[in-house]
């Protein structure tokens, strides 16, 4: 009798079959965990046969990785008659990992007892991998400061990192589907486009650089930008993708350069620049002239090359003390091919690591040597300089030995004849003692004239209210029938030369000499404004000369046929107009002057 197969058994076979053939990796066990049945999947994927497992434990797939505290977890689960759904690393046989989704679920008989365990694994070895590597991936490119962006065949946004955010003013998620025009000038945005057109059409990457305006964060940046074409895994071209490099402080840089260099090709003074082995990295035009080299030979030239040997035995100490990290400030006459001696200002500086050290002067600039990477010399031709400061000197002793000798011989005599005679003669002696002794006092005070003129126009903090009332102590000793009355604030910082005192000191002297009264009254008052300092001297004296205001106010006669009325009111302007100021005189009423000296405020 033939057999026929029942429904069950059909559906059973049906199940058997399926589960040989899946592409999924099933085992059975039973409630002790003995692994009953494996398909051929599982033999691929652990490596084990199926004679191999079958009777065995599942933990021949145990990697180790997982505690004892996760499978308790699994089995609490799976006891209790739930589904156990997990990411696992295993070991195959051979002691590789991979990487399998598994899922763990009871199997139940007629009376709903768990009678055994199916387990289904799928590998996911090359997912993790790649999502590893994903990770990895991602995480450089976020962390990188150069913006980077994949835009599809579009234009739109698809990625960007955290840097493109930040230079946008919009989140990530703000930027997805979007493009340039969303937060950048419309002008830069569209030469973007253009490039981006390129990249597609031509399949190939390209370079460019860009200045947008970004509206959202108020920037103006540059770029440098690297674009090329993105393909997917089909090999299909889907998009660009864009690097950029924030160039902006360089192309400042590159600009403020041009700026000092134009400066320094175009400066009077002769400027160089060596390395630490004394070659030449820069040399500007005057002093290429000066030393008869060519601006396009500069490079590998030596200082002993361009000073000549014997230059160099008498500079070689000052250039090694530079090379020790000092500044060095000396003069030196050197002799030009066609201006012959020339008597020149030389200053060393040396270069460290952030540049030219101690720029004020000599001496200590820096405690290591090892730091110090070159030098820069600055060479000014002070040859007229020194020859006035030579003619000052002459007109000075003149002045002060050779005039006021003989001055002092004639006034001796004058006084003599004073003394010895009487009526008209002794009349004419007193004619003559007048003159003299204001010749003398001239001769005096061309030393002070001489001096401030010898020196260079430094300025610097000064006290102002201090200094009146110090000037006006020194006349009230002078003058002790004169009255001086200081109004100054305890301290009145002002921009100044450091011979200020004097200026106020000849002006309340003149103050006092041209006074009618026999007790003059004078008035100084400091006054502070917001970005100034006013020096204000008041007398009760007869308007001051046309001739006199014109030397005070402005440093010269009102004509050519004027004569000075002395070098004190000379002094006066000398004194402040280096000390960057300005003077003005004012007739008061009913009778007076009013002197006002205005500086720029100190700090």
């Amino acid at each position: 009798m033939t057999h026929t197969p029942s429904a069950g058994s059909q559906d059973l076979d049906r199940f058997r079959r399926a589960v040989e053939q899946s592409a999924s990796a099933v085992f059975f066990t039973d409630t002790d965990g003995t692994i009953q049945y494996v398909n051929p999947a599982f033999e691929e994927l652990t490596g084990y046969d199926a004679d191999e497992a079958v009777g065995r434990n599942p933990r021949i797939l145990k990697s180790g990785q997982l505690s004892e505290e996760y499978y308790e977890r699994m089995w609490g689960t799976i006891l209790d008659g739930a589904v156990w759904r997990e990411e696992v690393p295993n070991r195959r046989s051979d002691g590789g990992i991979y990487y399998a989704n598994q899922t763990i679920a009871p199997i139940e008989n007629g009376t709903g007892e768990v009678s055994g365990f199916v387990a289904i694994q799928n590998e996911i070895t090359e997912y993790k991998r790649l999502s590893s590597d994903l990770d990895v991936y991602e995480t450089i490119i976020q962390q990188l400061e150069d913006p980077v962006m994949l835009q599809d065949l579009d234009g739109n946004f698809v990625v960007v990192n955290e840097a493109v955010s930040d230079y946008t003013g919009l989140s990530t998620a703000e930027l997805i589907g979007r493009d340039e025009s969303a937060f950048m000038d419309e002008e830069s945005a569209a030469f973007i486009a253009d490039r981006k057109r390129a990249v597609l059409e031509t399949e190939a990457p390209i370079s460019y650089e860009v200045t947008p305006s970004f509206s959202r964060t108020d920037e103006r940046r540059s770029f440098s930008t690297l674009r090329y074409p993105y393909y997917d895994a089909d090999g299909s071209l889907s998009g660009t993708v864009a690097i950029c490099r924030d160039f902006t402080d360089l192309k400042n840089r590159e600009a403020q350069l041009a700026q000092y260099k134009s400066a320094v090709e175009g400066a009077y003074d002769l400027i160089a620049a060596c390395d630490a082995d004394e070659r030449l990295l820069f040399a500007n035009g005057p002093y290429c002239t000066f030393h008869g080299i060519d601006p396009d030979s500069v490079d590998g030239l030596t200082l002993r090359d361009v000073l000549g040997e014997q230059t160099y035995e008498i500079a070689g100490d000052r250039i090694e003390q530079v090379f020790g990290g000092d500044s060095v400030r000396y003069r030196m006459q050197r002799t030009h091919a066609e201006q012959g001696d020339r008597i020149l200002d030389i200053r060393y500086y040396p270069i460290g690591n952030d540049g030219i050290a101690d720029i004020e002067g000599s001496g200590d600039a820096s405690d290591d040597s090892d730091s110090v990477r070159g030098s820069v010399a600055i060479m000014r031709d002070v040859t007229d300089e020194a020859e006035r400061e030579q003619h000052l000197k002459v007109v000075d002793r003149i002045l002060r030995h050779n005039i006021r000798n003989e001055l002092n011989v004639v006034h001796g005599r004058a006084e003599q004849i004073r003394e010895e005679t009487d009526g008209e003669i002794a009349d004419a002696a007193d004619g003559i003692l007048a003159p003299v002794e204001r010749l003398l006092e001239t001769a005096g005070k061309s030393r002070a004239v001489t001096e401030i003129l010898r020196k260079r126009s430094d300025r610097e903090p000064v006290d102002v209210a201090a200094g009146c009332r110090t000037a006006a102590k020194w006349l009230g000793k002078r003058h002790p029938n004169a009255h001086v009355d200081v109004v100054a604030p305890e301290s009145a910082l002002a921009i100044a030369s450091p011979n200020f005192g004097e200026a106020i000191d000849e002006l309340l002297e003149n103050a006092v000499e041209h006074a009618e009264s026999e007790a003059p009254s004078v008035e100084v008052r400091v006054t502070e404004a917001a970005e100034s300092i006013h020096v204000s001297i008041g007398d009760q004296n007869p308007a001051i000369s046309e001739m006199d205001r014109a030397i005070l106010e402005e440093g010269r006669p009102p004509n050519q046929l004027s004569h000075g009325s002395g070098l004190g009111l000379w002094l006066v302007y000398w004194i402040v107009t280096r000390s960057g100021g300005s003077l003005t005189v004012r007739a008061v009423e009913p009778q007076g002057n009013l002197v006002t000296i205005e500086l720029s405020r100190g700090e």
